[in-house]
């Protein structure tokens, strides 16, 4: 059973290589932010999704994406990662049963939490940040 998981999550990380890695060409567009508070914005679009999963970021993003293209692109760049990696724990999940003292379940929350904290340093430089084994769902 354990080598079953073991293949299946390997698996896994290898289309999530291969979907993010398609269509690089688009990956490296960037837009520069305009002033300080849009930088600002971008840190607290990424900062505020570790206590409100998407729900702060999301509102962020749907009421400052018309207004600044920098805050549109870091809010789908999120909201990409943030879907992408609830359907990676999902998965996760149900592949290890329902044993709920195995600590590993909580592997994939901790990674999110370590890259919700990246991208809001990422923001906060002006810069574009896209999560590793990121799906682009929002383009």
């Amino acid at each position: 059973m354990g080598k079953l998981i073991f293949l299946l999550l390997s698996l896994l990380i290898i289309v999530g290589i291969v979907i993010s890695r398609t269509g690089n060409k688009r990956r490296n567009y960037h837009v520069a932010p305009s002033t300080l508070s849009e930088k600002n914005l971008g840190l607290a679009l990424w900062l505020i999704g570790i206590p409100t999963a998407f729900i702060g970021s999301g509102l962020i993003w749907f009421t400052q994406k018309d207004k600044s293209e920098f805050i549109n692109q870091q809010g789908k760049d999120y909201l990409n990662m943030r879907i992408t990696y609830f359907i990676y724990s999902m998965v996760f999940n149900g592949l290890m049963g329902d044993s709920s003292t195995n600590k590993t379940l909580f592997l994939p929350i901790i990674i999110m939490i370590v890259f919700k904290i990246f991208g809001g340093l990422h923001a906060l430089s002006g810069n574009r940040f896209i999560a590793l084994l990121t799906i682009k769902i929002f383009k």
